[in-house]
């Protein structure tokens, strides 16, 4: 038992999976249990489907990790407070590791992402994606940060008012791994030639935040939009939650445009802000 607390006639359990000897924190199950007859009343699991590594084929030790972590790139320059006697305190400038992802491989000594697959700097790195052609436009800052973050397209010119096509779209998501979007690419069923409406765009990405089920009770959802009778059935749901997070923009007149084709600029934009939505 790694927490306990007590409610109002019950307690809340959560246990920690253990595999092989190896605490796994990441991995519970919490439960709740009656005070008074001590029945389970309600439990839930975070439950990692993913293979456990083999002990037998572990070829690197956690001393060996620590130094092939500290050996990675990423460090700043920040002040630390330390405390010292009788309540005083001293601020220094020090160094400080800031690795970005902190998994070594037990088995290759590599840097890893979350799931196991080999951390590759190119693929991730700030240096990648360089545009000559996004200085003047509304997307800048979200084409920016996403190509700071390691996600974008591999094109000297980003054009941010084209059209963004689904196997573009479906390209950006991809490299949303940290984020643990993987298991959610199979929401976008369009065909990879298509390009993609604002709606159908909001449907994509509330899918993404697994608020499907949600969206799907349109009795639930009213929107102002002065084009509201412009978004098709079944996806008012997910033009309410869209905009409840604020995932994309809308322009003059309190028009949403839901038939519009989403550009490349306003892809960068919808992906940023679900991130944020994600994180909120």
């Amino acid at each position: 038992v790694t927490d306990s607390k007590k409610t109002v006639g019950s307690y809340i359990y959560t246990l920690t999976r253990v595999k092989n000897g190896i605490l796994c924190p990441e991995n519970t199950i919490t439960c709740q249990v009656d005070a008074v007859t001590g029945k389970v009343i309600s439990y839930y699991t975070d439950w990692s489907q993913v293979e456990m590594f083999d002990l037998s084929k572990v070829n690197v030790n956690a001393g060996q990790a620590y130094d092939l972590y500290m050996n990675c790139e990423g460090y700043q320059l920040c002040y630390e407070i330390v405390a010292g006697e009788n309540d005083t305190t001293t601020v220094r400038l020090v160094y400080s590791t800031n690795i970005n992802p902190s998994y070594i491989s037990p088995y290759t000594g590599e840097q890893v992402l979350y799931n196991g697959s080999v951390y590759n700097p190119t693929k991730f790195g700030l240096s990648q994606f360089e545009y000559t052609d996004i200085d003047d436009s509304e997307y800048k800052n979200a084409i920016q940060t996403l190509a700071d973050m390691g996600i974008g397209l591999l094109s000297s010119k980003f054009e941010p008012d084209k059209a963004v096509t689904v196997k573009e779209l479906k390209e950006l998501i991809s490299q949303l791994d940290y984020y643990k979007f993987e298991n959610n690419m199979k929401t976008i069923t369009l065909k990879d030639s298509n390009t993609i409406t604002r709606e159908q765009a909001c449907e994509v990405m509330i899918d993404l935040l697994d608020l499907t089920e949600l969206a799907k009770d349109e009795a639930m959802y009213k929107v102002s939009y002065s084009d509201a009778s412009e978004i098709s059935s079944g996806k008012i749901g997910y033009v309410a939650l869209a905009t409840h997070y604020k995932l994309l923009r809308v322009k003059g007149n309190n028009l949403f445009d839901p038939q519009k084709m989403l550009t490349r600029g306003e892809a960068c934009e919808l992906i940023l802000n679900t991130i944020k939505a994600l994180n909120s």
